[in-house]
């Protein structure tokens, strides 16, 4: 159940984007809301978000248990410049998510801390300067016999960059005799041979930026030695 906490408690760094934005003004349930939050679901196809703003905190419980009892999905809440937004899912979220996929079958792995990058969102504070804190290939090794015994069909290796790693190569002949194995990296440019998997044809980088343009997004992170960072070769 959703908690309704005071407005300084409250910390959001993402924006959930909604299909419709929906301000409430100063209505409420019981003076006009409802019926502009049916229009907006009308307008709406189901797992549609919904976004309701209002000044009045009491809008956050009635919302709350309207949802209950609708079978909608009070997925996020946030506090704007002193106002709530609620995000409702419309429509019930699918019971049977994932059952291709149990809970456990996915293992990912941080083989390093250190980065050739400094990028302001890395959600692990990865950089140049970061100790490296490295897993070891002993370590690896032990982990991926284990992940074979149970059950494990996909391993994820990541970072920091980890072909910064010398032993990289081991790191994944490792992982690739227990699984299939991903690598995420920064589309470092590297020199050096880190071995080859034997068995494993590979399908090309999986990049941490998701196919976006990382020049450009070198410079959105207001780090212009990422930039050259990630045109020098990993030696």
């Amino acid at each position: 159940m959703l908690a309704f906490f005071k407005t300084k408690t409250i910390l959001h760094c993402m924006r959930t984007n909604a299909t419709v934005e929906l301000d409430a003004g100063t209505k409420t349930f019981a003076s006009g809301l409802l019926p502009d939050l049916i229009a907006a679901l009308r307008r709406s196809r189901k797992g549609d978000l919904v976004a309701v703003i209002s000044g009045d905190p009491s809008v956050g419980p009635e919302l709350e248990a309207w949802c209950r009892f609708t079978r909608n999905s009070l997925v996020d809440m946030a506090v704007e410049e002193g106002r709530t937004r609620w995000v409702l899912r419309y429509g019930e979220a699918p019971e049977q998510v994932g059952e291709d996929r149990p809970v456990g079958s996915r293992l990912w792995l941080y083989t390093n801390f250190d980065c050739n990058l400094s990028c302001d969102y890395c959600c692990v504070r990865s950089s140049p300067t970061a100790p490296r804190r490295a897993l070891g290939i002993e370590r690896v090794r032990r982990i991926a016999i284990e992940a074979a015994e149970l059950g494990v069909s996909e391993i994820f290796v990541t970072g920091g960059e980890p072909f910064m790693l010398p032993d990289i190569g081991e790191i994944l002949a490792a992982c690739a005799a227990a699984a299939p194995v991903t690598v995420l990296t920064t589309k470092a440019i590297v020199e050096r041979e880190h071995g080859h998997v034997p068995g494993r044809e590979s399908s090309g980088p999986a990049p941490k930026d998701s196919g976006c343009d990382w020049r450009r997004q070198c410079r959105l992170t207001q780090r212009p030695r990422n930039f050259a960072a990630s045109s020098t070769p990993i030696t």
